[in-house]
């Protein structure tokens, strides 16, 4: 990720505009000639130190602005707004996250990919994918589930199992069998939002060592 900003840095055209809003514990930065944004959540830091930080593509803001009340607006192309509703311009939006390569500490040796069981909240009816591959190819396998239904749809993998547990929101914790096998582990998880927040809460994984490569 810093290498990342450093480089968008470095090749700006335009200056970049950031907000901070303490009423939403966020940070925002934006470069607007490559259309790209980081939002760093500020609620808490991780164990290394550092913040939990989302990467917005395609992003057309411009400009922020934050009043005494606390509300941010936005400025684009499009004029002056503010964000709600969990939707981008009357549309649904992808959340795509995906894991560096994992290699549990030991990148010469097989990992055999067992479990995947994700653990979101919130937004009931929100169709999402579950991904995986291995040695960093782009070919995923993907199992696709709709949070709050009972009953999955799923494709490239062989079985399945749902728990959900309600208390506030709709938790559901899902228990996705995984295949294959390869040194190098990715993970990947995307859905649809519409209308209503979805919080991914962590990934479990599970796999089994196998022999050196």
């Amino acid at each position: 990720m810093k290498t990342e900003i450093i480089s968008l840095i470095s090749n700006r055209t335009l200056p970049t505009a950031s907000v901070y809003s303490p009423e939403n514990s966020f940070y925002i930065i934006v470069f607007p000639d490559q259309l790209t944004a980081y939002c760093f959540d500020l609620k808490g830091k991780l164990e290394n130190g550092a913040y939990r930080v989302t990467r917005w593509t395609s992003i057309p803001h411009k400009s922020f602005e934050v009043k005494t009340d606390g509300t941010v607006y936005i400025g684009t192309v499009d004029g002056i707004g503010t964000y709600s509703g969990y939707v981008d311009n009357t549309t649904a939006y992808r959340f795509r996250y995906y894991s560096p390569g994992l290699t549990f500490g030991d990148p010469a040796k097989t990992k055999l990919l067992k479990k995947l069981r994700p653990t979101l909240v919130g937004a009931t009816g929100a169709t999402v994918f579950m991904k995986w591959s291995y040695d960093l190819a782009t070919d995923f396998k993907t199992y696709e589930f709709t949070v709050g239904n009972q009953v999955p749809a799923y494709y490239g993998v062989d079985e399945f199992a749902i728990g959900e547990f309600t208390g506030g929101e709709l938790t559901t914790r899902n228990s996705v069998q995984a295949t294959g096998n390869g040194s190098i582990i990715t993970i990947g998880l995307e859905a649809d939002i519409y209308g209503s927040a979805l919080s991914l809460q962590e990934i479990n994984v599970l796999a089994l060592m196998g022999k050196t490569v």
